[in-house]
């Protein structure tokens, strides 16, 4: 319940500039070591188990709250009570800055302190939030069976530390704007935006699943797709290898045909030396021819003249 509450303050410190640490509870403050803004809610806003069902319920955790920042008053000025619902925000940042930078811290008029001088505070609130029907309603409740929590509350809300600090009176109508809130009207009007809210987180839902579905359509989708792309990417991997075999082989050929062109070469310089060979010889047998009719010519002139 007060989840959104204290993120907003946070954000608006963050939004600040500021070095801000967040602590889960008061007994974790150092100190000494820059200025402390101490959290607190008003009685519909206190409405959980923690704060509840500490020791001494709600009013044990303001009585203490109260009596731990009577003490720290006195040794700190660094510090200050932080309302959830009256505080302003804006007086907060202000205060921070002037703090972390060592300006003077000066106290409020005695006006506020005594709770008087209302118009001095109600233009710069921050929350002023007007309480949930249905909180409103469990807190005056809680507020009549346990008629010791208003008076710790407000012994807390008009601490010099809180809405001395802020320059503002306590928080003297609580009750009324508890009752204003937990009118009937007010309560069908929270049913009405509750019954709101749930038929638009019911559309969220039917709309939540419809964009599931489409998401583990688009999730199968993309599986088949990284299939195909593997696949594709295998195939690319072949036919560069296909290439590449390719590639190789016509460097084969190209090889193969200037070999058989050299061969086809050497063969004509075969046939023609062939040729020549042929010629060559035929001409020796005619010269042969020749001689031999030669020889046989002398052997009859000799002949003959051995007969003479």
């Amino acid at each position: 319940m007060l989840e959104p509450v204290l993120q907003r303050v946070l954000n608006v410190l963050l939004a600040a500039d500021l070095p801000v640490e967040q602590l889960e509870s008061w007994e974790a403050v150092e100190l000494g070591l820059g200025p402390v803004a101490v959290l607190y809610p008003t009685p519909d806003q206190a409405l959980c188990a923690d704060l509840l069902q500490s020791e001494g319920g709600l009013a044990g955790h303001y009585a203490r709250l109260a009596a731990l920042a009577s003490t720290w008053a006195s040794t700190e000025p660094q510090l200050r009570l932080v309302n959830l619902a009256l505080s302003s925000v804006p007086q907060l940042v202000g205060w921070a800055v002037a703090a972390l930078q060592g300006g003077p811290l000066t106290d409020p008029p005695p006006a506020c302190r005594d709770g008087y001088g209302a118009d001095l505070f109600g233009q710069d609130l921050w929350f002023r939030p007007q309480p949930e029907a249905l909180n409103a309603v469990i807190a005056l409740d809680l507020l009549q069976s346990q008629p010791q929590i208003l008076p710790t509350y407000l012994r807390l809300d008009g601490h010099s530390l809180a809405a001395g600090a802020e320059r503002r009176p306590p928080d003297h109508d609580c009750l009324s704007r508890l009752e204003a809130s937990a009118q009937p009207e007010r309560l069908l009007e929270q049913c009405q935006r509750l019954a709101r809210f749930e038929a638009d987180l019911h559309d969220l839902g039917l709309e939540l699943g419809a964009a599931r579905a489409e998401l583990i359509d688009a999730a199968w989708i993309r599986e088949q797709l990284a299939e195909q792309l593997q696949q594709m990417e295998a195939a690319l991997a072949d036919l560069a290898t296909c290439q590449s075999d390719r590639l190789h082989l016509r460097q084969q050929l190209e090889a193969e045909q200037l070999n058989q062109a050299e061969l086809l070469a050497n063969q004509q310089q075969i046939q023609a030396a062939l040729e020549q060979a042929v010629q060559f010889s035929r001409s020796q047998d005619a010269l042969h021819d020749s001689a031999l009719k030669v020889i046989r010519g002398l052997q009859r002139q000799q002949s003959l003249i051995g007969r003479a």
